[in-house]
């Protein structure tokens, strides 16, 4: 799936394929056999189907395969004219921006040619792999040769070197998971005879109505508590004062008595 990105991106990003590969502890060679390349527990891979046919140590072949075809066909790319008026000013900063064709042809394939699900030579493994190799146009002799003599090497950089994710790509740091919703609206053409109208990010008329319909409810509640308030505090108010005027009167009345 980001093979026509790839594609697209040929003269301005790096690319650096990474896969998977783990050591195992010493002296338990019983886990080693379909885990770890030639039962060396230095090099080893995740076993894809469990039980089926193929193995942690086919994985493994096929990484270096495809590691070997990236280095063979892999040509530096004529910098893009990163000009002001391009908008691609700054993507390369440093390093050289290579390209390998023939890997992309072949990944794009590979998986659809070769599933673990297959059978024979349509399986994934050494016999599909070359199968591939020839449909897309590489020299599967020469690839031979590389596996042959840089396995060793090929598979201590992936060990030393791990990618952050055995199923994911990281551009620049952040994982690739597939093309963002906002930005499929750009692959499409927009209709001329449509207003083209920018969103600006802001309150709607709708929700400035919502607030203040709720401010005035909210205003019109603590109003009602207010009054109820004044009115319970009168009413104290008022009887405390008949109160008083009431014992008034009755000292008076209890003086003249007394007179």
């Amino acid at each position: 799936d980001f093979a026509p990105k790839r594609r697209r991106l040929n003269e301005v990003m790096i690319f650096n394929p990474h896969y998977a590969v783990f050591s195992m502890d010493p002296g338990k060679p019983e886990v080693y056999s379909g885990v770890c390349l030639d039962n060396d527990p230095r090099f080893c891979a995740e076993d894809p189907d469990g039980a089926g046919d193929v193995t942690g140590t086919d994985v493994l072949m096929e990484d270096v395969r495809q590691l070997c075809i990236h280095q063979k066909y892999k040509v530096a790319q004529r910098p893009m004219d990163l000009t002001p008026t391009t908008g691609l000013q700054g993507l390369v900063s440093a390093g050289t921006v290579e390209y390998a064709a023939k890997y992309w042809d072949y990944m794009e394939k590979f998986l659809d040619r070769c599933p673990l699900s297959g059978t024979g030579s349509d399986r994934f493994g050494e016999d599909c792999s070359e199968k591939v190799m020839k449909e897309v146009g590489i020299d599967s002799k020469e690839i031979q040769k590389c596996v042959l003599h840089q396995k060793d090497s090929l598979l201590q950089h992936e060990l030393e070197n791990p990618a952050w994710s055995p199923r994911a790509i990281r551009i620049n740091g952040w994982r690739y998971s597939g093309m963002p919703i906002e930005c499929n609206t750009l692959f499409h053409e927009r209709d001329v005879f449509k207003p083209y109208v920018v969103q600006q990010a802001g309150v709607s008329l709708g929700e400035l109505l919502l607030w203040l319909l709720a401010t005035i409810a909210l205003g019109f509640v603590c109003m009602s508590l207010y009054k109820r308030y004044l009115k319970k505090e009168m009413r104290t108010t008022l009887r405390e004062e008949v109160m008083l005027e009431v014992q008034a009167q009755m000292g008076e009345y209890a003086q003249l008595r007394g007179a």
